[in-house]
């Protein structure tokens, strides 16, 4: 394909080189090179040019290809493109559902969970559903009483029994319920999941509904709902093992593990999983996912009271130059604190509590960012600060730190 795309256009059939170029961008995908993955669509996007959308299919099949390689690599505004010409040109909704779901998650790259949740909303009304941005509790009731009626008296688990099918607009609301249980608005997280489920019900069970029961779930272990939030996560647990040759399956692992799982499990039990998880999504090229699976595999492995050594400062060292490489800043800086954390544990310092120090200077790392990035950080630093200030004693500074945290909503703090 390298050398047919040295060759110009008037030497080759364009639209059989695009084909091929699309075919090939798969297997360098699946082969774990996202980086050729980008090149090769590149080139199917610059020879579409002259005659994009006469050929309705093929340009449909390049930039949606294209947004999701883009995205990948963090180049946003390449993403915004594709995303506003599919948006513009696609016939219809079902065209447009890979586009509406990376504007979703674009927003959520400026951390806005709010603005990407609100988003989130607007698009999944115009596919006919009636979702209020702001659930009463008189909604609540009516979306649970729809949902005992799809149930027709079964429990969650009568949904693995459910048929397989492929139903793209299933992501987007894993991706909304996710924006919304990040955002703290807990009856949206409940009102959106329990669509979803009258939804599978009604269609079959998609790659990424497991997600959804894992957001729901999440929430109920974080409100005390600790039993119903196992049952849940199990259910999602097994529903995933329809797709266990799909990153769904990694990224359900994760989210379970992490969100439900080890609420009655040992932490030391999740961090294989966590840190397994993390290989097979940056192998797939999901790269948020990957890293989110490790900031949580840390979590496990600081509980879990495992050997604070080298070994593990080399880990964090990794990962925040890598995070830096894709262009993802926020997890550079939350890997810098965890490095920090360690440091502050390992070496005997005056002030054990500061986050100042080789990895991680507050003050400074803050005064350099923008206002919803320095909010995040200041969150991540305080937990970390918060622990540290229990291991130590340091009373004055847990109660500094409880205080700047109650700006927080719970559901977005991992302590």
């Amino acid at each position: 394909v390298d050398l047919l795309n040295s060759l110009p256009s008037d030497k080759v059939n364009v639209t059989d080189l695009i084909k091929l170029n699309l075919r090939v961008s798969k297997i360098a995908k699946k082969r774990g090179s996202p980086g050729k993955e980008n090149v090769l669509l590149r080139e199917c996007l610059e020879r579409l040019q002259p005659f994009k959308w006469k050929d309705y299919d093929l340009s449909l099949e390049v930039y949606d290809a294209v947004i999701v390689s883009e995205y990948t690599l963090g180049n946003q505004d390449r993403v915004t493109i594709a995303i506003e010409e599919v948006l513009d040109h696609a016939k219809c909704l079902d065209d447009k559902v890979s586009a509406f779901l990376h504007r979703v998650k674009s927003l959520c790259e400026t951390k806005d969970y709010a603005m990407a949740a609100h988003e989130g909303v607007r698009i999944l009304n115009m596919f006919s559903y009636n979702i209020p941005l702001k659930p009463t509790k008189l909604d609540l009731v009516r979306e649970k009483m729809k949902l005992r009626l799809a149930f027709k008296g079964r429990s969650y688990a009568s949904l693995t029994n459910l048929p397989v099918v492929d139903d793209p607009l299933t992501e987007l609301f894993s991706e909304v319920c996710r924006d919304c249980l990040f955002s703290g608005q807990p009856r949206l997280v409940v009102v959106i999941a329990w669509t979803a489920v009258r939804r599978a019900i009604e269609k079959g069970i998609d790659r990424c509904f497991p997600l959804c029961l894992v957001m729901l779930g999440t929430l109920l272990g974080k409100k005390g709902n600790v039993r119903a939030a196992n049952e849940i996560g199990n259910v999602a647990l097994m529903i995933s093992e329809n797709f266990r040759n799909n990153t769904g399956y990694s990224y359900t692992q994760f989210a379970t593990y992490a969100g439900i799982i080890l609420y009655l499990q040992p932490f030391r039990s999740g961090v294989d999983v966590l840190q397994q998880c993390y290989k097979d999504l940056k192998f797939s090229g999901k790269f948020d996912f990957a890293l989110g699976s490790m900031l949580n595999y840390f979590y496990a492995y600081f509980a879990a009271g495992l050997n604070l050594g080298s070994i593990l400062e080399s880990k964090l060292l990794v990962l925040d130059e890598f995070s830096q490489s894709i262009d993802k800043s926020g997890f550079a800086a939350t890997f810098q604190i965890h490095r920090q954390f360690v440091i502050n544990l390992r070496q005997r310092s005056e002030q054990p509590t500061l986050m100042n120090g080789p990895a991680f200077q507050q003050e400074k790392a803050l005064s350099e960012m923008n206002d919803q990035a320095s909010k995040m950080a200041l969150r991540d630093a305080s937990i970390f600060r918060l622990e540290l200030a229990f291991i130590f004693n340091d009373i004055e500074c847990m109660a500094a730190m409880l205080e700047t945290l109650a700006a927080y909503p719970f559901e977005d703090q991992v302590i």
